[in-house]
């Protein structure tokens, strides 16, 4: 079994978690099977196999399952607004505006522009 924090859903390479989803469909092997085959918990099995048909748009197809293992968030916050949208691009012009902006963080000028 894995030490605390090593095994988690977000851990497990890509290949490993295509694996875990095949030897689940069609071999049919339980969550704990595969976990004590592939040295990982019950609970990241199951986990990383119940994200990706919740994830996908046909739950019952497994290709579509399998497509979003891919998309599976990889740990960390994500990005409230992903590097080079509109969003972004405002508030780094409103951050670079004068030196009242300068001094301020990030987070701090975006809750900025949300009040003016």
């Amino acid at each position: 079994m894995p030490a605390y924090g090593e095994g988690t859903a977000s851990c497990i390479p890509l290949l490993k978690r295509a694996a875990i989803l095949t030897l689940n469909w069609h071999a049919q092997m339980s969550y704990r099977k595969i976990g004590t085959q592939l040295g990982i918990s019950k609970s990241t099995v199951e986990s990383i196999i119940k994200r990706a048909k919740a994830c996908a748009s046909d739950p019952e197809d497994f290709d579509d399952v399998l497509a979003c293992l891919d998309s599976q968030h990889g740990g960390g916050n994500p990005k409230r607004f992903p590097e080079g949208c509109e969003e972004s691009l405002a508030l780094r012009d409103l951050s670079q505006k004068d030196k009242e902006h300068w001094l301020k963080t990030f987070p701090e000028v975006a809750s900025f522009s949300q009040t003016a």
